[in-house]
């Protein structure tokens, strides 16, 4: 009864949201970005080179939250469990890489601690679309039926946040579940 439903997560790892407090923020950014697509292409190696040029330049959670979704990637796990909690360590306001803990968590069947996170993240970020398809994919694939409603509806408040197409797949899927169950 698992269905796969797409996530969020690592392939949107960094959100390049947080300002390093030096006078190369574009170019950080730069290499985050360009260390964001060489992970989309599964270019691991080219990925962590430019998040470690990125965090050479100036520390900052995004190029730790990078280097934790390269690490999950290779199916280094634990290396990745520590860049996801030093990058929320060196900045508690980048709560993605908490998010990604989460589907680690997840992904290694700790099914308790990523839930406890994921309600964690909800309850103090209701309005991450991110989060909210995860849990939701999290929820779908561990209760099924049983929560059914909240994954529809954790998803529709995702979709007006931001209706991205995975979004709106998951939300295909799960609307076609309710109907043929």
């Amino acid at each position: 009864m698992k269905i796969l439903i797409l996530s969020l997560i690592l392939l949107t790892c960094c959100s390049l949201a947080e300002s390093p407090p030096r006078t190369n923020n574009h170019v950080i950014q730069r290499y985050n970005f360009q260390g964001l697509q060489a992970l989309r292409q599964n270019e691991l190696l080219e990925a962590q080179a430019n998040f470690r040029l990125a965090f050479q330049i100036a520390p900052n959670a995004e190029s730790l939250d990078g280097l934790g979704a390269c690490e999950y990637y290779l199916g280094n796990f634990s290396n990745a469990q520590k860049y996801y909690i030093k990058a929320y360590e060196f900045n508690p306001q980048y709560y993605n890489s908490l998010i990604n803990l989460a589907y680690l968590y997840e992904a290694n069947g700790q099914l308790d601690l990523a839930e406890k996170l994921y309600i964690y993240l909800k309850q103090k970020y209701p309005q991450n679309y991110r989060l909210l398809n995860n849990f939701s994919a999290f929820q779908f694939d561990y209760y099924g039926e049983k929560k059914l409603l909240d994954v529809e509806f954790n998803l529709l408040q995702a979709k007006s946040i931001y209706p991205d197409v995975l979004i709106l797949k998951n939300l295909i899927k799960v609307k076609g579940y309710g109907e043929t169950n």
